[in-house]
């Protein structure tokens, strides 16, 4: 690969940037079969209300049985690193290594 792959896809809701994206840019461009591997495809849309928290991860507090717990919840950008970890584990198990 010469090129960056790094796309910026903008414009008014319903006019199709999610269709390209599935229909071209990730099959195409990318290379990636989604339908075998869905898990090696993680969506997020940039919005400006989008925080740090929703990217990398965030503590939330949820009450039960009047008790304050403290939930993480990863964001999109967790989600994509765990999936690569498991990725390159796979690969070396395949490669005996």
């Amino acid at each position: 690969m010469t090129q960056p792959i790094q796309k910026i896809i903008f414009g008014s809701p319903g006019t199709g940037k999610s269709h390209l994206i599935k229909s071209e840019i990730i099959p195409y461009e990318l290379g990636i079969d989604e339908k075998a591997n869905p898990e090696n495809v993680i969506k997020a849309v940039f919005h400006p209300e989008y925080t740090y928290g929703d990217f990398i991860g965030k503590l939330l507090p949820i009450t039960r049985a009047g008790q304050v717990e403290y939930n993480f919840y990863e964001g999109h950008f967790l989600k994509a690193l765990a999936q690569a970890y498991k990725n390159m584990i796979i690969v070396h198990d395949k490669n005996g290594q």
